[in-house]
């Protein structure tokens, strides 16, 4: 079985403080995990297309959200038609917060 795709494991990793591939490794040698549960986020993905007018521009977003940032990169042409031109994942301690990354990502002029 391989793993699911993407930034998938990365956003699981964010979220819950953890890491799968580690607890992949510990139930295939000890048929359970040894690692402790960590501290639970909110962990989101925003795509942004170019040439969008996004209210914020690339540089206030990543200003605004530098503490929260966890991975920020441009995608490959070849999937950028599905996910964006350049991608966001963050964490948050609220849904609260993570609904106005949602909005500050993706509101347009």
């Amino acid at each position: 079985m391989r793993p699911c795709g993407g930034f998938s494991p990365d956003m699981m990793n964010y979220a819950n403080s953890t890491d799968v591939y580690k607890i992949w490794a510990d139930m295939i040698a000890f048929d359970r995990s040894t690692k402790p549960q960590g501290e639970h986020f909110f962990c989101p993905f925003a795509g942004r297309r170019d040439g969008k007018p996004f209210a914020l521009s690339h540089e206030e977003f990543a200003a605004k959200y530098a503490a929260q940032m966890r991975m920020m990169e441009r995608i490959p042409d070849a999937l950028a038609d599905a996910m964006g031109n350049q991608m966001y994942v963050a964490v948050f301690p609220t849904e609260e917060e993570m609904n106005a990354f949602y909005d500050d990502a993706v509101r347009c002029v």
